[in-house]
């Protein structure tokens, strides 16, 4: 409930920069809400800002990096993931 009512504040302010992407992209996994897609969903930390993926699947990630250009994906080189 913590991490839903900390994204939930800050979910009005938030939008991707699909052009810039972090050395860095942290993502961790959390225990859906009944109203969410998936039973796990993903929080990811993008240099700072956080976004949700309502959907732990590869084909979620997948689809949701695809988004940003090819510059910006290979400027990441670490992904931290538990």
């Amino acid at each position: 409930m913590t991490v839903q009512r900390v994204l939930g504040a800050s979910w009005t302010s938030f939008s991707w920069i699909w052009n810039y992407l972090p050395q860095t992209l942290c993502i961790d996994e959390f225990k859906s809400m009944r109203s969410a897609l998936g039973k796990m969903s993903f929080i990811i930390v993008d240099g700072g800002k956080k976004g949700l993926l309502e959907n732990c699947r590869l084909r979620s990630l997948f689809e949701h990096y695809q988004r940003f250009s090819y510059q910006a994906r290979s400027h990441v080189k670490y992904i931290v993931m538990d």
